[in-house]
Order: structure tokens, then sequence, then C-alpha cells
């Protein structure tokens, strides 16, 4: 699908977000979302029935073998679509055996509710940010679902993976929103991690690179790993010249709409954020490194 540059702040903004993805593209087994209610929060508790988050499996001590370790490492939404079907032959309504559902992390029930969003013309993207509710000790990095509201005339954030809204930022802050907070002076960096032994500010710019991608529709993986995000050692300083990149990111994301096209120029033309075709991949399951080429994955079109 060719990226189209959006030079007004007119409804094209929203039609961006209509858009399917490379990524989020059921292509040929749309088919699978014509059967499935119209609201998110009915549609996520579909979702329970065909995912698993990886984190229940561990808690459970369920032992997975290879090829259900991998699902985890599946980014199109066609691909998750017919791994759903090959480990049962269940309509999504029919709560299915652990063994017999995919298992994910929080990214592929999001991905995939803003797939079936945007299959019925719902603008709908992936954030990426911190959720106050997930541990105790810290807010912890997190994948939701946006979909515009036409009747209220703003974005409703859903957590289609607790089955939970986020209404406000004391719940679910977006990447963008910590990162103006901390630079502010506001909020305190240790508030966000991804464990209690890793939090601080380098969490935070770990996922404004990742949120600024799907907001542009690349929707990685929690694991992908390019771009300014591959420069630095995990919790280095930032070079003055990246740190004022983000900042004028995530001052821009203040009015995202008026500022969508200076948005998609920032992405397009710096390497630092924009997702190339070969990426490195690190699975917290695993904790292998692997090099991943997007266009062979189907993650990308072809240029």
């Amino acid at each position: 699908m060719e990226q189209r540059t959006i030079t007004t702040a007119s409804d094209d903004w929203l039609a961006f977000y209509r858009e399917q993805s490379a990524i989020t593209n059921p292509r040929q087994r749309a088919g699978a979302f014509d059967f499935l209610p119209s609201e998110a929060a009915e549609i996520s508790e579909l979702l329970q029935n065909v995912l698993i988050h990886n984190w229940k499996i561990r808690s459970a001590g369920i032992v997975l073998d290879e090829r259900r370790r991998l699902d985890i490492e599946t980014r199109p939404v066609a691909r998750l679509l017919e791994r759903i079907d090959e480990a049962a032959t269940l309509p999504w309504d029919v709560e299915r055996d652990i063994e017999r559902r995919i298992v994910v992390d929080c990214r592929h029930f999001a991905t995939l509710l803003c797939s079936i969003l945007r299959h019925r013309s719902v603008p709908a993207r992936v954030r990426h940010g911190f959720a106050s509710y997930l541990q105790p000790g810290h807010s912890q990095s997190h994948v939701i679902c946006e979909y515009w509201d036409a009747v209220a005339s703003r974005w409703e954030r859903f957590d289609p993976d607790t089955l939970q809204p986020c209404a406000d930022d004391s719940r679910f802050i977006s990447a963008d929103a910590a990162w103006r907070g901390i630079r502010a002076g506001i909020l305190d960096p240790e508030q966000f991690g991804y464990a209690p032994d890793l939090r601080g500010a380098w969490c935070v710019r770990w996922e404004v690179v990742r949120d600024f991608a799907a907001l542009n529709r690349h929707e990685m993986l929690t694991f992908d790993i390019w771009g300014l995000n591959g420069t630095y050692p995990y919790d280095a300083p930032l070079e003055p010249g990246d740190a004022l990149l983000l900042d004028e990111i995530a001052l821009q994301l203040r009015d995202e709409r008026i500022n969508f096209a200076a948005l998609r120029a920032i992405y397009e033309r710096d390497s630092r954020l924009r997702v190339p075709r070969i990426i490195h991949s690190q699975p917290y399951t695993t904790g292998r490194t692997e090099m991943v080429d997007l266009t062979l994955d189907g993650s990308m079109t072809s240029v």
C-alpha cells in the first residue's frame, strides 16, 4: 500500500488512519472480521478466545513447543489470522482451550483490534505508552488501541488485552506525553519502565520511537529495534540533537491534527525514526537477536 502525503488538517488526517497498513491489512483473510461485533469492547472480548498473553502462559507454568514460542514474533495481521485458523476451526465467539489460543503480547491484541476497526472504515491506530494498572510500583510499558469517536469528535482509548478503557493519563499515558512530562520536570522518569529494575527516561524514549512509528502506520513488535533505539546502549543518555528531535515530536503531537503534515514529513525524512526495511529484533521470550527483512516478512511493501 502506497503511503500518501497529507498536506491539510481536514478529514484527510482521519482518512490516513482508516487505511490499513502493510501490517494491519488482513488481505485474503478479511472475511474473518465480517461477523464480529461493532464495538471495540465487544470485539476485544472475543479476542480473548483466540489470543492469550505470554505473561498468562508463564504464570500458569505452561511449557510451549517451538511453534507456539515463535507466534509472539508474528507481525502481519494476515499471518496472525492464519495461525488462529490453524490452531482451531472454531468461530471466535467460542472460548478455546489455552492450547488452541495464539500466544502473543499486548501489541498483537492492539494491532488486531486496530485492523478490525480499519476494516470497517473506523479511524484507528496502535499506541505505545505506559499503563498504571499492570504492575505495582511503576507504570508498565504497554500497547493499546485508539479509535476515533465521530460523535464526540475525539480519540477513545481501549486496552483489548485487559479489556479496560483508558480514558485519561492516570491509567494510560502515551509515550510522547510521558516524554513531555519528564522533560518539563513534572513527571518522575523512574515512574516508567519495563520491569521494577528497568525504569527511567530511557524506557520512555524507546517507546516514543515505537509510538511514532505506529502513528505513521508501522505497527512494530514490542522488541523490534531500529534507528535511534539501535544507536545507544539501553540506558545511555541521548546526544543533545537526538533529544531535541524527540522534544520536537512530542511538542507537535500536542496538536497533531494541525501538525499532521509536518509530523509525517519528519518521519519520512529522518532515519533515526523511520522504520527501515531491515531491522533488529530481540524477542524478550528468547533473548536472541536477529535481523529481519520486513518486506520478506510481509510487514512492509516493496519500494
